[in-house]
């Protein structure tokens, strides 16, 4: 047993003093490796979460190729033309798309709020017309970065689709959304005049509160 212990102390010091433990070469590639992961993990880290977002703006414009969802355009979104459909005519939406572009947005949701992260779940929330949800999740965004011209227009098209859903006797509430979604639509134009997404929908907000001229 003595015996057995002094070797197994005999092979630990020739291993120390062997010439490739830690030896000059293999600390340089160390301290290399340490200090590429330290200067790049933030990278990656941006990149993937960038990725995410923008597979969910891919896969939601995939959902919604042929046809919006709602009057007013969402940003990030290409053109599509709104098909008014009557009774319980079917929509052409790619509901897998739909579902995709709504797993990518909240798994980065889930991975951090930030304001890009709350703004791709509110594109969802938009889509399928849960504007309380889309909303709130709008305003976060708003908190984080006030400047940026698409989470406004997004915002004006909650406030503007949410003032659809009321009736003539809620007249006061309809129009102080739609003078709520018009301010954000101006700031956002403001931010981005060539902002088409919002030069469209200041338009027809301007028309639903019957001053057309402007």
């Amino acid at each position: 047993m003595k015996k057995s212990s002094e070797t197994t102390l005999e092979n630990t010091r020739n291993l120390h003093n062997s010439p490739t433990f830690f030896s000059p070469t293999t600390l340089r590639i160390t301290i290399c490796f340490v200090v590429f992961l330290t200067a790049f993990a933030p990278v990656f880290y941006f990149y993937l979460r960038s990725s995410a977002e923008s597979q969910s703006l891919a896969s939601l414009n995939e959902a919604f190729r042929l046809e919006r969802p709602i009057q007013a355009r969402i940003s990030g979104l290409n053109y599509a033309p709104l098909d008014n459909k009557r009774g319980n005519e079917p929509e052409n939406i790619d509901e897998i798309a739909l579902e995709s572009a709504k797993r990518f947005a909240v798994d980065a949701v889930r991975k951090g709020e930030t304001a890009e992260s709350l703004h791709s779940l509110s594109r969802i929330y938009l889509a399928e017309k849960e504007f309380d949800k889309a909303e709130t999740q709008l305003e976060k965004a708003a908190r984080i970065a006030p400047q940026n011209a698409g989470i406004l227009n997004d915002l004006g098209v909650a406030f503007l689709e949410k003032s659809k859903k009321l009736t003539e006797k809620e007249g006061g509430k309809q129009l102080e959304l739609q003078a709520k979604a018009l301010e954000n639509f101006e700031k956002a134009v403001e931010l981005k005049p060539d902002f088409a997404e919002a030069v469209f929908n200041k338009a027809i907000c301007l028309q639903s509160l019957s001053l057309p001229n402007q």
